[in-house]
This record gives structure tokens, C-alpha cells and sequence, in this order.
């Protein structure tokens, strides 16, 4: 692994174990709507930022999208605001990435809003995607959260995972309630 976790392990993969790896795709493509959907809600773009040697971006950035056929955009420049203006360019819809980078991204978002505006907002938006789910989010994402989503990645986001480490129950919280579907692939 790359050591996100803070200690570096090496793991033995064997060509059994990898084609397992891709086959366990179907169990999520069908306990989940957001991952993979129809092409003519618009073509599915993955963000590869995490490195191939990384199991988890080897497996589920390279193989799985490209096995399914799908665009995976290579970043150029891995700044911050470089991953935040690559995402809206191209029009990203998914990113899988470890704790320390979805931390980052909390922390940021907390940063820049007023704690009591921003909770008020929160409610209302785990409210109305708790009751209608995924067109919750989307009225949330063209009205209310649109200009936090713009500030940061877009809002054709579709699909977020963590992977690779234990994440914050807080840092989900905040994610989900700004309108990004982040689901937790780890353990």
C-alpha cells in the first residue's frame, strides 16, 4: 500500500485474487444507484488520484472503470485547487480516495461557512435525502448547495468512496449534507 494509514504494508495479490477483486464489482453495482447508472444521464467520469500501486486505486479507480469502459481522468497538477479545477473542467462524477483527503475536504468546507448557517443547512439536507434520496440531492444541488459545490468540485458529482482507512464520522456527515453522495468502502 502507500502507507495512507500511516503504516506501510506490503500485500501479495495473485491473478485469483485480482479477478475476484473485479468480480465483486456486481455485488455493488447492485446494491447501489449512484455508482454506475444509465449512459444517458451523461457519461461517467472517475478522477485517478490516488497512485496505481495503491490496491485501492489499482482496483477500484483502474480496473473496475476500465473494465466497465469508462473515462478516468489523470490529473496534471495534485494542488488542491488543481484537483478542484480538473473535477469541474472535466466534469467529474466520481472519486474514490482515502480519510486524509476527504478529512481535508471537511475541513475546508467548515472553514469557510458559519457554523450556524451551515448546521441549519446541514439538517435540511440530510432531511430531504434521507425522504427522497437521490432527487433530494439533486434539487439540493441546483438551488441551495449549488454555490458550495461550485466552489469546489462541481455539481456533477455522482458517486464519492473512501477506502484505504477508517474516516470520520463527521467528515461523512459534512459531505453528504452539501449534496456529494460519499459512501464509506473501508472495513
Amino acid at each position: 500500500t502507500s502507507g495512507t494509514t500511516g503504516t506501510a504494508k506490503i500485500y501479495a495479490y495473485n491473478g485469483f485474487a485480482m479477478s475476484k477483486q473485479i468480480e465483486n464489482a456486481k455485488y455493488f453495482l447492485g446494491q447501489n444507484d449512484d455508482i454506475m447508472y444509465d449512459a444517458a444521464d451523461g457519461p461517467l467520469k472517475n478522477l485517478a488520484f490516488l497512485p496505481l500501486h495503491h490496491i485501492f486505486g489499482f482496483v477500484a479507480v483502474y480496473l473496475w472503470f476500465s473494465f466497465f469502459g469508462k473515462t478516468i481522468v489523470y490529473l496534471s497538477d495534485k494542488s488542491p485547487k488543481g484537483i478542484m479545477e480538473s473535477c469541474r473542467k472535466h466534469q467529474v462524477t466520481h472519486i474514490f480516495n482515502v480519510p486524509l483527503f476527504w478529512n481535508n475536504v471537511a475541513q475546508g468546507i467548515m472553514r469557510k461557512r458559519r457554523q450556524k448557517q451551515f448546521e441549519t443547512l446541514s439538517k435540511i439536507s440530510h432531511a430531504m435525502q434521507k425522504n427522497m434520496k437521490r432527487s433530494g440531492r439533486r434539487i439540493l444541488g441546483a438551488s441551495a448547495l449549488k454555490s458550495i459545490q461550485q466552489e469546489l468540485i462541481g455539481s456533477g458529482v455522482r458517486f464519492l468512496i473512501n477506502g484505504g482507512g477508517h474516516i470520520l464520522p463527521e467528515t461523512m456527515r459534512i459531505i453528504n449534507n452539501i449534496g456529494y453522495p460519499l459512501y464509506n468502502g473501508f472495513g
